[in-house]
Parts: C-alpha cells; sequence; structure tokens
C-alpha cells in the first residue's frame, strides 16, 4: 500500500483568489486531477489531505470521484481544528463537512493556534506518504509553513511533486525570474 499527501497554499496567496472559474483555477485543477490519477494508476491507494485550503478540498472532491470510479483508493482527512475552520466561507465550509462524511476516515490533530496547526499537520503528511503532491507559488514569496514543510519532506526522503498554481513567466534564458 503506497500512501500520497497533499498540501496547498492559501487560495488567497494566488493572483485569481478562489474564483473556481477563472482559466488560471481551471487549469490547476486539472493538472491536480490529473496527477491524482496518475499516481493511482501508479499504484498509489491511499490519499492524506489536510482539508484546511482550497488545493486540498479541490483534491478531497477529485478524490471522493476516483473512490466511486474505481473503488481502490481511499481518502483520509486530517480534521482542521477550530481556529482553522473560522477562516472558512460558508461555501468552503459546507464542502469540507461534505468530505468528512465521504472520506474513508478522519482524524484531528490538535494544536494551540494555527501555526501549530499547520506545522503538525503537515509533518503528519509527510511522515505517512511516500509521495508528497504540493500546489505551492515558490516565486511570489512562498509561505513559510510550505517551504519549512519541503525541506522536511526532503531531509525524509520523501518523493515531491511540484505543482505550479500560476503560470511562470520565463527569464531570457528560459529560467524561473530570480525576483
Amino acid at each position: 500500500m503506497s500512501y500520497c499527501g497533499l498540501i496547498g497554499q492559501n487560495f488567497n496567496l494566488f493572483s485569481y483568489g478562489y474564483d473556481g472559474h477563472e482559466p488560471k483555477c481551471l487549469k490547476i485543477k486539472s493538472l491536480l486531477s490529473q496527477q491524482l490519477k496518475l499516481l493511482s494508476d501508479s499504484g498509489i491507494t491511499d490519499f492524506i489531505i489536510g482539508c484546511s485550503t482550497a488545493v486540498e478540498i479541490w483534491a478531497a472532491e477529485e478524490i471522493i470521484r476516483m473512490m466511486r470510479d474505481d473503488n481502490k483508493s481511499k481518502l483520509h482527512c486530517i480534521e482542521s481544528n477550530d481556529n482553522q475552520k473560522l477562516f472558512f466561507s460558508k461555501q468552503l465550509f459546507d464542502k469540507y463537512n461534505t468530505i468528512l462524511r465521504q472520506c474513508t476516515d478522519s482524524i484531528t490533530i490538535e494544536a494551540p493556534d494555527t501555526e501549530q496547526y499547520k506545522e503538525r499537520t503537515n509533518r503528519y503528511l509527510v511522515n505517512h506518504s511516500d509521495v508528497l503532491v504540493i500546489v505551492y507559488d515558490s516565486y511570489r514569496g512562498g509561505h513559510s509553513a510550505m517551504a519549512h514543510t519541503v525541506e522536511y519532506a526532503n531531509t525524509r526522503k520523501c518523493q515531491i511533486v511540484h505543482l505550479h498554481p500560476e503560470p511562470m513567466p520565463a527569464s531570457p534564458l528560459g529560467l524561473p525570474p530570480t525576483g
């Protein structure tokens, strides 16, 4: 049995926000769906998701579709602590609760504040995953919790699949921009 963890930056860090109909958003959702299917086809059966960002909600919805279609995929959710739920819109909160009712199982990670919750959740994901899919814009200054998670995953020799949420402008040499 192989496990895949998935984490994503908060949607407010993306240029399109949570506009699910914006072309850039549709593109990353499509890439995420394709990647999850590829991982499933390669033998990944269990997916662990924090369910605290829109990206993770999108992934959970896709995995639930896969569960209905292939009858082998499993979704393990890490429930958001009460502090994190305060940041959910009503629409996101409703989706979150629907996902919790449909997932294979869930666990709760306790933490005194949001930052410690994110750190503990991300470490749990890395410690229990063979592959870690991240949706992360490292060129826009990134997010410290995400950067620390990537560093930690590298020390644990966890395979990382990085999906960039924005089209990256190329420098004259075709390299990512430096600033």
